[in-house]
């Protein structure tokens, strides 16, 4: 079960897990398997993000490379202002993925909880 599935992320816990990809590997191969969980739960909602061209080269160049705005901007041949536009782009519609997954959530709480009180009159 992912953690979708039994708790919310935050943006900051999905953008920490596309930074530090190798790193979540590393630590899921020690046995800390909690790790894939936020990392296919972070490869999910890119995907589900829907994000342009541009915004993955952005998520691949600043997130996943860790090259800071100017550096970025200077790579793809933009300003620095348009960088961050399409970061904070790439955050609103990340953090839409998981007010899905939210809602998602909440709905099967809800059922959960339903269901245990029906069984327990």
């Amino acid at each position: 079960m992912t953690k979708f599935q039994s708790h919310h992320y935050k943006l900051h816990e999905i953008i920490a897990a596309i930074s530090n990809e190798s790193a979540y590997r590393y630590k899921a191969e020690k046995g800390q398997y909690e790790y894939i969980d936020i990392l296919i739960d972070a490869e999910r909602a890119v995907k589900l993000a829907n994000l342009t061209e541009h915004q993955k080269k952005i998520v691949t160049l600043h997130w996943e490379k860790g090259l800071n705005l100017s550096q970025t901007a200077s790579v793809l041949g933009v300003t620095v202002q348009a960088v961050l536009g399409a970061v904070n782009a790439v955050k609103k519609k990340l953090q839409r993925v998981l007010n899905k997954w939210n809602k998602k959530t909440e709905r099967i709480d809800d059922n959960m909880t339903s269901t245990q009180e029906k069984s327990i009159k």
